[in-house]
């Protein structure tokens, strides 16, 4: 009967995404085996149920926010509107009140709360802030799931949106800077209000399909003058957060001319620098507590204050040039991409060339500084700056450079239609992420690329600074224009054992909505119906078995008749 037939076809897939997980990688050979993570970051095996209920007060304070990030790492978005709904709306959580204190906040209600005892204070700041954070996961993982209803009740509950310029408020024409204050707590960072702007692009294409990006760029227009103008230096340093994400709003708008100039704002000297200043602050806690961690285990024995003090301003300053050129790269690597799109080619190419020239160098006196640790000299002021340079990637904005400047010359060479040349780099630019998001401490040396140690500092998308928050890889562009390029050179079926041993690999990482896309559409291109269909019913298993919400049906090219 159809009941018995349908298991049995279950049955049959079931076996067929097993046999598909349980191949080799064809990279093994090339590039060594796969990296062992552990359990937490484990993305070999389906992730266990979540405990969907609230727990003792103690575990949820301490628990709740790693659980989220954890969840939201393995991109499984369902659980985590599950689980923010319960630690943010929950009375028995103890994040609802602070949740609840900014559903109705009036100015007549203390910010902070009336606490005066020190460590109740404390304790209320950290809680604070992670009841951000679990807001803007919360955010995110209904703009991923697609419920943009949802999503639109939830910034208007929170009134994260800035009012218009001009308001009448009890009949008096107010100031929306001062009323936009009286309507939110001080401890919500801007960071979140800009987050809430951003959605208007989702939320309103359907209500107002052709002027939706309008109302986002406007919210971000005028959060950046209120940043600007701010007589606060905390307020004034999401000065480059906002200008990415305007730039980015207006690129999605086909805004070129606009998002160019934005960025062309970011590139001045005096700006950049002051936008990069809070996460060199951020990094130097980490560098130097390792510095003195690495001192302090060394044969040399501890180093005195003053040398130490030395020490820690050679480290800021090398870490104030490697962000800054790094965010240069990175600059000009999306101005150069937008004159790709508009047919610029040859002024994308000068943009593509300016950013190599910036990191060459930079990164040639790092391979110099290699070459002395390699030779085991003793300690010098050489060598601790490259404890500095060889611990790279706690700035992901630094681990991404290379990589950056590898697609851009594939890019470039797409544009000329030199598509194996292009292959090449976006093949190059595919090593080099596998390798480093997995790399040893020590930088790697194939006979291409130099890899750097990938560890970073987990980002808060809730902080200032440059506002660069790209993908925690490039992996997913990379194969994506490495599907591209195989069918210009009818090398489909190298792309295909590519891209599935990525998704053997980690399918948390590496299964993402475009490459599922893709490697659908080569399956169509390269095999029978019948071959084909089952290859995509088994891709869509594994993206099921994994809980990867964000991959769409639409994305598997699935014929209902199959």
């Amino acid at each position: 009967n159809s009941t018995t037939a349908t298991a049995s076809v279950k049955k049959t897939l079931e076996m067929e995404a097993i046999s598909f997980m349980a191949q080799g990688s064809i990279l093994q050979g090339k590039m060594g085996p796969a990296p062992v993570v552990s359990q937490e970051d484990d993305a070999a095996a389906p992730p266990s149920p979540v405990k969907s209920s609230v727990a003792s007060a103690q575990e949820v304070v301490g628990d709740a926010v790693r659980r989220v990030r954890s969840l939201a790492k393995r991109r499984c978005w369902g659980e985590v509107v599950q689980l923010t709904d319960e630690l943010l709306i929950d009375i028995g959580s103890p994040y609802h009140k602070f949740y609840s204190s900014l559903v109705d906040f009036t100015s007549s209600k203390p910010c902070n709360g009336e606490e005066k005892d020190a460590g109740i204070m404390i304790v209320n700041k950290r809680m604070q802030s992670e009841t951000s954070e679990l807001i803007s996961l919360r955010l995110n993982a209904m703009l991923k799931l697609r419920r943009y209803p949802d999503l639109e009740g939830e910034v208007k509950r929170l009134n994260l949106l800035p009012p218009p310029p001009s308001k009448k408020v009890d009949g008096e024409i107010k100031d929306t800077e001062e009323h936009w204050e009286s309507c939110l707590p001080d401890w919500v960072p801007i960071g979140l209000r800009i987050l809430g702007a951003q959605t208007l692009q989702y939320t309103q294409q359907q209500q107002n399909p052709q002027h939706h990006h309008q109302r986002c760029i406007d919210a971000l227009h005028i959060l950046k003058n209120r940043i600007k103008n701010s007589s606060s230096i905390s307020t004034k340093r999401w000065i480059g957060r906002i200008t990415s994400t305007l730039s980015n709003s207006l690129l999605r708008a086909k805004e070129f001319r606009l998002a160019l100039s934005e960025l062309d704002y970011l590139l001045e000297d005096e700006v950049l620098t002051f936008c990069i200043e809070q996460e060199v602050d951020d990094l130097m806690v980490a560098l130097v507590e390792k510095i003195k961690t690495e001192n302090n285990n060394s044969s040399d024995g501890n180093f005195c204050e003053d040398e130490n003090q030395m020490d820690q301003t050679i480290v800021r300053k090398e870490l104030v040039t490697a962000i800054s050129t790094a965010a240069r790269v990175e600059i000009c690597s999306r101005q150069g991409r937008m004159m790709l799109q508009i047919g610029a080619l040859a002024e994308g190419q000068m943009l593509f060339d300016a950013a190599a020239k910036d990191w060459a160098l930079f990164d040639g006196d790092h391979n110099v500084l290699s070459n002395k640790q390699q030779q085991n000299q003793p300690s010098s002021l050489a060598t601790k700056k490259l404890m500095l340079i060889s611990k790279y990637s706690l700035s992901r904005l630094i681990q991404q450079a290379p990589a950056q400047l590898l697609i851009n010359a594939g890019l470039a060479k797409f544009a000329h239609q030199k598509y194996d040349g292009a292959m090449s780099f976006f093949r190059k630019t595919v090593e080099y992420q596998r390798l480093s998001i997995h790399s040893s401490n020590y930088p790697i040396v194939t006979s291409d690329v130099v890899v750097h140690n990938p560890s970073h500092l987990d980002e808060h998308s809730l902080s200032p600074g440059i506002g660069f928050d790209t993908d925690p890889s490039l992996l997913t562009q990379s194969l994506n224009n490495m599907s591209l390029c195989s069918l210009y050179t009818c090398e489909m079926k190298k792309a295909v054992q590519v891209m599935e041993s990525m998704v053997r690999e980690s399918p948390t990482t590496y299964l993402t909505e475009g490459l599922a896309f893709n490697l659908c559409t080569l399956y169509e291109l390269g095999s029978d119906n019948t071959s084909s269909a089952r290859k995509k019913k088994v891709l869509q298993l594994i993206s099921k078995q994994f809980n990867l919400h964000d991959i769409g049906v639409e994305s598997f090219r699935i014929n209902p008749r199959d």
